[in-house]
């Protein structure tokens, strides 16, 4: 777990809701936050982002950080990361960073879109750039699914580098 907060605490509990998981890593740039967090959950406090991601296959991220935390060479193929993002004016996440840290084949989930039957794909009346560009990079095999009635996905895999299928048409991505 990178970051201590609340929200990393429901990651948590709903991360061992879900399937049974191995020793809880713990970082925060507060080692006192880090150390409280780890005993409630009976984990251990490591050093860096890194650290987590050198020894865990769930990588959940719940920080305030505005800068990355971890890069490509810090994760390997099969690691699940997780991480809340743009929560707040403000913040926003980088798309090219995250397709970055995807191997190829890796799994690509963004929530919470309002579904748009347009394309390309609006929100309050305009183009949703964010949402566009994950349907549409070229690096991308991507669709939009309808989670609920109000609330649709992003789910995308990476191709692999300098193979696969030519990038999609301009029309691709369309939910179905």
């Amino acid at each position: 777990m990178i970051g201590a907060g609340a929200q990393a605490d429901l990651m948590v509990r709903g991360l061992r809701t879900l399937r049974p998981c191995g020793p809880l890593l713990v970082h925060d740039l507060h080692p006192e936050r880090a150390a409280a967090f780890a005993a409630r959950h009976d984990g251990h406090v490591v050093t860096s982002p890194q650290a987590v991601a050198a020894k865990a296959g769930i990588v959940p991220l719940a920080t305030w950080s505005r800068t990355p935390l971890l890069h490509l060479a810090d994760t390997r193929p099969g690691q699940h990361l997780t991480t809340l993002g743009a929560d707040e004016p403000g913040k926003r996440d980088a798309p090219d960073r995250v397709i970055d840290l995807l191997f190829p084949g890796g799994l690509l989930v963004l929530n919470d879109f309002t579904p748009s039957p347009d394309w390309p794909p609006r929100f309050k009346g305009a183009v949703d750039h964010l949402r566009l560009h994950y349907l549409s990079h070229p690096s991308l095999d991507a669709t939009e699914v309808l989670t609920t009635p109000d609330s649709s996905a992003v789910v995308a895999t990476r191709r692999d580098r300098g193979q696969g299928p030519p990038p999609c048409r301009p029309d691709a991505g369309r939910r179905f």
